[in-house]
């Protein structure tokens, strides 16, 4: 009973609005269409007849205008062009009484004595020639009073048109006022179809209210057994209307939450799975303190064991043995110390608690002071070292330190990496930034390898590199130190054939890329 008072209510409703709608729709196409076609029938005629006014108007200028030209030199040429003009004034008028006709409720008083104006002109202008062509003396007298009647016709004529336009104003306002009627009367027709609207609508509205007050009390009643935990709570006889639909939202949402304790469950689930993935993690990291243990034992296992003997056996070991084992003692202690260094520089710039100290200082002068230091060692190999620079004397805001080091691990590894060839190393620079360039003739790098040589602890495929020392660490440092200042670097390299690295650094940097290397940071985790 229920459903059918509000699917009854609520159609009936729509429906009397519509048909109110439509009905005053109707009425206003139908007033509409009748005013508008009298309008149009009206302003067609008076376009015409505004037209003929118009070139009336038109034709008495030229017609002025031949007058003068007559009035100041009376001569034959004269009077054929004022002849002329006159008739086609003639022709205008005539024109304009025949579209007279066509008007309603019009008099014809003006149009037919302009029509007699107009003729009794042309008459005159035809006089006029006649009287030119004879020779006698008595003919100026007529000629001089024929102009002036002419200019007495053209005064009328012009008068009368010039009143004619006045009454067509008018008609104008007359017809304004014919429009403001029907106006007016549309806006009696929209007040009352207001004033309905608004009752019919308001009695609507309270009656519908009425009953959708009934229907809300279930729904009140319905989510309050639902929010208390009740969630097999259903509403009972539903209605395929809106009032139904939220019932079914209702019962949709408490299905939904009954669902949740399973997804709950899952999530649990996964939970689980993430402390095992997280466990896994924890090996991982086990595993990578194992490799660190093992790395940092191979140079103090040599130490202990070379400071062993040279302690056992000093009294028996001539200076030249003790010097070989002291070297030895000394070449691994320096790696356990670069290894450590490079460990604690990449902690210290991934935790963010780097100390950057920019300086100033000439990149050119920088660069050769490092080759030059790493000279001797590519000379010991037989390697070729050169330097090019197009930054002399160029002044740049850096790091110096890890400048410093970044370009030592780059050239170290080109001389570590080639047997026999050259090294180049080349500085380029302009306003905005400079780059230094490093390539050799060595082993080069495999292209689905360029990719990971980045990572910590990585090295190439080890059938390659197993008569090369290092843990994998000079380039991950090197990469962190040029992204803390805000650079690029890119590798290009043939395999077999050699490598070029290629650092590139704007001129004057800043705190900023700080920020950088913790973005490296995070796209890396």
């Amino acid at each position: 009973m229920r459903r059918i008072k509000y699917n009854i209510l609520r159609w009936l409703t729509v429906a009397v609005s519509l048909v109110m709608t439509v009905a005053f729709c109707l009425l206003l196409l139908y007033m509409g269409s009748e005013e508008i076609r009298k309008a149009e029938s009206y302003a067609d005629t008076e376009k015409k007849y505004v037209e003929l006014l118009l070139s009336c108007r038109a034709a008495l200028n030229s017609t002025e205008k031949s007058f003068k030209s007559l009035q100041i030199n009376i001569k034959p040429s004269a009077v054929n062009l004022l002849i002329d003009d006159s008739a086609g004034l003639r022709r205008h008028v005539n024109s304009l009484a025949s579209q007279e006709t066509k008007r309603t409720s019009r008099s014809f008083t003006f149009d037919s004595r302009l029509k007699d104006l107009a003729a009794a002109l042309s008459s005159a202008a035809m006089a006029l020639q006649t009287d030119l062509s004879e020779a006698e003396p008595e003919t100026q007298l007529l000629i001089k009073d024929a102009v002036a009647e002419m200019a007495d016709l053209i005064y009328l004529i012009s008068s009368e048109l010039q009143e004619r336009l006045n009454i067509e104003l008018d008609h104008v306002e007359n017809w304004q006022n014919q429009s403001l009627f029907f106006f007016d009367r549309l806006e009696v027709t929209l007040v009352s179809f207001f004033v309905i609207s608004t009752v019919s609508t308001s009695l609507a509205f309270l009656i519908s209210g009425h009953v959708l007050r009934r229907y809300l009390a279930l729904l009140t009643r319905g989510a309050h057994e639902i929010s208390s935990g009740n969630l097999a709570y259903r509403f009972d006889d539903q209605t395929n209307d809106l009032i139904g639909g939220v019932m079914r939202d209702f019962d949709s949402m408490a299905g939904k939450l009954g669902a949740q304790t399973r997804d709950l469950k899952d999530i649990n689930i996964k939970l689980r799975q993430k402390a095992d993935e997280l466990e896994q993690a924890n090996m991982h990291k086990d595993k990578f303190l194992s490799n660190m243990s093992h790395e940092l034992r191979t140079p103090l296992n040599s130490i202990i064991g070379f400071s062993d003997l040279i302690c056992a056996n000093c009294a028996n070991y001539s200076p030249e043995k003790t010097k070989n084992h002291a070297e030895k003692i000394l070449s691994a202690a320096e790696h356990l110390l670069e290894l450590i260094t490079d460990l604690l520089e990449i902690a210290r710039i991934d935790s963010g608690m780097f100390a950057f100290e920019p300086e100033t200082f000439e990149i050119d002068e920088t660069v050769s002071g490092i080759i030059e230091m790493l000279q001797p060692i590519a000379q010991n190999k037989g390697l070729e070292i050169s330097f090019n620079s197009d930054a002399d004397r160029v002044q740049v805001v850096a790091d110096r330190r890890l400048l410093r080091q970044a370009l030592i691990n780059i050239v170290g590894n080109a001389i570590k990496f080639t047997g026999e060839g050259r090294i180049e190393v080349n500085v380029r620079s302009n306003r905005r930034f400079f780059s230094i360039e490093v390539s050799d003739t060595g082993i080069g790098i495999q292209k689905n390898k360029i990719k990971n040589i980045f990572k910590d602890f990585y090295r190439v495929e080890q059938s390659l590199t197993s008569r090369y020392d290092g843990v994998g660490l000079g380039l991950t440092l090197t990469k962190r130190i040029v992204d803390l200042h805000g650079g690029r670097i890119r590798v290009k390299s043939k395999y077999g054939k050699g490598s070029s690295f290629v650092m590139r650094f704007p001129v004057s940097t800043g705190i900023k890329g700080q920020k950088k290397t913790k973005g490296e940071q995070d796209e890396k985790s």
